[in-house]
């Protein structure tokens, strides 16, 4: 789990009981400076990307929190065609792509996850959530303060695809990772 682990300094003390050499053992025989109230204990945690910032310490990629606006499914589609229209024009985007959205839902309880805006857009929020059956949650994803301003030279991350992970296979990728597609997130997606 923690790789492998060099330590100097064991010593291995003997002790000759009833013709037969034994080995007297303690904690210290685990790493040599632990004591009988020492606990050792691995975790695994799953890795955060690492962050872009220029030479002066100005953020160009970070993670922070968004808001994931999203429909509740029932709710939303009981007025179905106002309600796409009315979100289409708030968030920008087209009515298609909320549609495509909606598609293989079917369940009048879930979130179906639209688009993802700044914590900080609370005007925008407070628009979308004024529309019937939208709904939010917070994630934690990549924010680019730069915006389109810096885009192609920072780049973006994307899930990985089955594709990429056969040809990273090794190298501690899992399917549910984001990877750099562009930009400096790709040429440097290992060390971020």
């Amino acid at each position: 789990l923690a790789g492998n682990i060099e330590v100097e300094g064991y010593s291995l003390p003997l002790t000759m009981e009833e013709d037969k050499w034994r080995v007297f053992w303690d904690e210290s025989l685990i790493f040599p400076d632990m004591d009988a109230d020492d606990k050792v204990r691995a975790e695994v945690k799953s890795a955060e990307r690492g962050e872009i910032f220029d030479r002066n310490g100005k953020p160009l990629a970070i993670n922070d929190t968004l808001i994931y606006i999203g429909v509740h499914y029932g709710r939303f589609t009981a007025n179905k065609e106002a309600n796409v229209k009315a979100l289409s024009e708030v968030l920008d985007i087209s009515e298609e792509k909320i549609n495509k959205a909606l598609e293989g839902y079917s369940d009048p309880e879930m979130f179906v996850p639209i688009a993802k805006v700044l914590q900080s857009d609370n005007e925008l929020t407070s628009k979308a959530m004024g529309i019937e059956g939208v709904i939010h949650q917070k994630v934690t994803g990549r924010i680019y303060p730069g915006r389109e301003s810096l885009g192609n030279l920072i780049g973006n991350i994307a899930p990985i695809t089955a594709e990429e992970l056969e040809k990273l296979q090794g190298e501690g990728y899992s399917s549910t990772d984001y990877i750099g597609k562009r930009g400096l997130e790709q040429v440097f997606d290992k060390r971020l």
